[in-house]
């Protein structure tokens, strides 16, 4: 199937991806159950009530009481900022890195090797024997995030907040749960208060960006991400992401002046440099787009999606 022309990729560039995995499915040789005895009866009953008791400790926050529900509005959900970074491409906005870029601020670095209910149960458990733990909070809040316990994680961030009520961190985080659970009116007071706290900190500047523009208020958007600062060398994803943002909303030269600023802090991210291409190309600028995707490969040889719009080019020349 030949490939889409690049002026047909670029028109489409405002679209976001809805990308559905298909699985095979296999039809399993029916196999009849053998009857038990009454000792394995016993026995199965009993893990059955063991693993409701162990669910109900694991899944319920038993040692963070003061949960409050979240405002029942039937609103639609907005984006929110974690998952993948992506980076402006081919037909659409896709990840061209399978790499977590987390805009929940966090405190340390988590071991890779453990599962979330891992963690979770062992954050609890150290949060037991030390319950001003502000590191633990952190960690347990973004594993019940991690877990789409959004309501659980509101209620070890309201936690600590009550320990310390001025983390710019905390507060965001807060307001990404709120999101995810409908109450926009609670995400948007708590990225404001995090600004207050941390007006440097990109990250609520950026997920309040994100939830104005999906309530239609762009200008008000552009301006919270115009506020983000580009001087963090090792921001450089976020700051792809927020190059991407204005590019989609039109913002074309921003966007342009946001991965030229990113390429100045470390000029060694294909990403950049293929996304600062496209934009290029988007203001007419042809060979400026050839350099670019031209690096983008130097950097990254299988860069398909550099190479495939170079050869578009050459052929066209």
């Amino acid at each position: 199937m030949p490939k889409p022309s690049l002026e047909v990729i670029l028109e489409e560039l405002s679209r976001d991806p809805t990308e559905v995995e298909s699985k095979p499915y296999f039809e399993k040789p029916e196999i009849k159950p053998k009857p038990r005895s009454k000792k394995g009866l016993w026995l199965a009953a009993t893990g059955t009530i063991t693993a409701a008791v162990f669910s109900f400790f694991l899944y319920n926050n038993v040692i963070l009481p003061g949960h409050r529900e979240p405002q029942k509005k039937e609103q639609k959900k907005v984006e929110t900022t974690h998952q993948y970074n992506h980076t402006i491409q081919g037909n659409d906005i896709i990840p061209i890195k399978p790499f977590v870029t987390n805009t929940l601020s966090s405190c340390g670095k988590e071991e890779d090797n453990q599962n979330i209910e891992e963690k979770i149960i062992k954050y609890r458990a150290v949060l037991r024997d030390n319950p001003k733990n502000i590191n633990r909070y952190y960690d347990l809040g973004n594993a019940l995030h991690d877990y789409k316990d959004y309501r659980g994680a509101i209620v070890v961030w309201e936690k600590a907040l009550k320990i310390k009520n001025n983390d710019a961190g905390i507060h965001n985080n807060l307001g990404i749960a709120l999101n995810q659970t409908g109450d926009i009116e609670g995400a948007i007071k708590e990225y404001e208060e995090a600004i207050r706290v941390d007006p440097d900190d990109i990250y609520p500047h950026y997920n309040l960006g994100n939830l104005l523009k999906s309530r239609g208020d762009i200008k008000g958007a552009i301006k919270e991400w115009e506020k983000i600062s580009i001087n963090n060398p090792n921001e450089i994803d976020m700051y792809n992401k927020l190059g991407k943002s204005m590019f989609k909303q039109g913002y074309i030269e921003k966007a342009t002046r946001i991965f030229k600023a990113t390429l100045k802090l470390d000029d060694g991210q294909c990403i950049t440099h293929y996304n600062l291409g496209n934009v290029l190309y988007k203001e007419g600028d042809v060979d400026g787009a050839m350099d670019e995707w031209n690096n983008a490969l130097i950097l990254n040889p299988d860069f398909d999606e550099a190479r495939h719009n170079l050869e578009l080019i050459k052929r066209k020349k």
